[in-house]
């Protein structure tokens, strides 16, 4: 009876770690990569536009023709930094964005140019394994290791399975 649970457990963690893998993966892929998808996806680092969007956070953001008043917008303010702020007002071409939790704007508007897209979802928490993830180390034990790990007990699965049909085989051929 135990080995029966401790097997449901094992495979329902490995299905678990599979699934969780693919789409790590997947959203690491979508990102770094020119897909044709029609959005991006960023982290939030800090907690500035707490309780809409905690530190933490995974962000999914989508290139809209117009920004208004009220949006929660990525945008970038040099070529390695992006932002995820609230419009709080605009003024020609220029937007002035701020974080829920701040008590003022930011220090300098931004141009359209600047702005990555709108906030279109948001899904808490996954953002510091993502980010993570994202780095070489990250890489390399969120991704490469498991995945190694995954497809070494798949060897060893399909090793003792051949072992088995080779035995019964064995077995029918002496009789």
């Amino acid at each position: 009876m135990n080995k029966k649970i401790f097997k449901i457990i094992k495979n329902t963690i490995y299905i678990l770690l599979i699934v969780v893998l693919f789409l790590l993966a997947s959203a690491i892929m979508i990102s770094k990569l020119e897909t044709g998808i029609n959005f991006d996806i960023y982290s939030v680092q800090s907690g500035s536009m707490q309780p809409e969007i905690k530190a933490g956070s995974i962000v999914i953001v989508q290139k809209q023709e117009k920004y208004n008043k009220g949006d929660i917008i990525t945008f970038n303010t040099d070529s390695q930094t992006t932002v995820t702020h609230r419009i709080v007002r605009t003024e020609e071409n220029l937007f002035y964005t701020q974080g829920d939790a701040n008590n003022v704007e930011d220090g300098n508007p931004i141009e359209e140019s600047q702005i990555v897209g709108k906030v279109i979802f948001k899904i808490p928490l996954l953002g510091y394994p993502f980010s993570f993830a994202k780095t070489p180390t990250g890489f390399i034990l969120l991704i490469i290791v498991p995945a190694t790990i995954i497809i070494a007990g798949e060897v060893v699965n399909i090793s003792k399975e051949l072992t088995k049909i080779k035995k019964k085989k064995d077995e029918e051929n002496t009789d």
